[in-house]
């Protein structure tokens, strides 16, 4: 085996959360999960080369650009269900794997704001068409799984080795990447906290690298089976950008919310509804304290009142304020 490199990283290990139960329901709609994953690193990677940071005449857009971007990400490995990302730049890390995350969930959760009373969102109608004869074409109701690409993760840093180890395949030796060190051993285990929702759970060594500006979305956690320091990343914070107006931004929260509110009804009484219900609280906090950070609790507390649910509203420890005027 041959040492490629040994540095001092940032270590992410990403699961996809239900990939077990959509295996056995529908595997090639499991096997689109994956093609998504695939497909939103691809773009970001031709973004990055088309449109890099300083093509843009702004210092605005050259930081969006960056913030969307995967530039950080020394080594992408997928295997499985599961992914291992490297990265240089513990800032831009965050920034960038918050971005990711979301991007694979939106590449298919638009098709669910146009589900059907009790019907499946999940289960999108895509017509086939059919040549028949010259002018004359047949199209037909064909239905796929779009299931929603979630992530939960876990982030670390520190001394990181990777390797080239071998694998084989149809009787034929090829080089196989492989992740050595503590850090991913930590990752790992900060992926397996036993609790629900696509979150990303970071330690103390990943958040001693922050600056000040990416802790404000940072907040300390309690687990039982665990002593030491544990903190999880408020990720949907970093999908805002502050150098918009406060209004815009706030409208945003509505594509946000909205497919997670689909999801959360629809599988209300199965074994993964609490998935959906933590993410709706994952996205409220984020929410509240990306508006609290830019000075503008109020501007976000109008869109929240207006789309949250008052039970989830009640559930959220960054709002402290009057909810006797929340609608539902």
């Amino acid at each position: 085996m041959d040492i490629r490199y040994s540095e001092e990283l940032s270590v992410a290990f990403l699961d996809l959360l239900g990939f077990k139960a959509f295996v056995k329901e529908d595997l090639n709609g499991a096997v689109e999960l994956l093609r998504n994953m695939a497909e939103i690193m691809n773009i970001a990677i031709q973004d990055d080369e088309l449109h890099p940071p300083e093509s843009y005449d702004t210092e605005d857009l050259a930081q969006l650009a960056l913030r969307n971007g995967v530039s950080s990400f020394n080594v992408f490995l997928p295997f499985s269900d599961s992914l291992i990302v490297l990265g240089n730049d513990p800032n831009l890390f965050v920034h960038q794997i918050a971005r990711f995350v979301y991007r694979c969930f939106r590449l298919t959760s638009h098709a669910y704001d146009h589900s059907q009373g009790d019907s499946d969102p999940t289960l999108v109608n895509i017509p086939k068409v059919t040549r028949i004869a010259k002018d004359n074409n047949k199209v037909e109701e064909d239905y796929e799984h779009w299931y929603p690409t979630l992530f939960k993760g876990g982030i670390s840093f520190g001394s990181i080795t990777l390797i080239n180890s071998q694998m084989r395949i149809d009787g034929e030796y090829q080089p196989l990447p492989n992740v050595i060190g503590a850090p991913y051993v930590k990752a790992v285990q900060l992926e397996g906290i036993k609790l629900k929702g696509p979150r990303l759970y970071c330690d103390q060594d990943f958040v001693d690298k922050l600056n000040e500006d990416v802790k404000r979305f940072i907040i300390p956690i309690s687990y039982k089976h665990s002593k030491e320091a544990l903190f999880e990343i408020l990720w949907p914070a970093f999908l805002y950008n502050e150098n918009n107006s406060a209004e815009v931004e706030a409208n945003d929260f509505i594509s946000y919310y909205r497919p997670v509110q689909v999801l959360a009804d629809h599988y209300n009484k199965s074994g993964i509804a609490e998935h959906y219900e933590q993410f709706k609280i994952l996205l409220v906090r984020g929410t509240i304290m990306f508006f609290k950070s830019i000075g503008q609790e109020e501007v976000g507390m109008k869109i929240l009142r207006r789309h949250v649910e008052k039970r989830i509203l009640r559930q959220i420890p960054e709002i402290n304020g009057d909810l006797s005027n929340v609608s539902n």
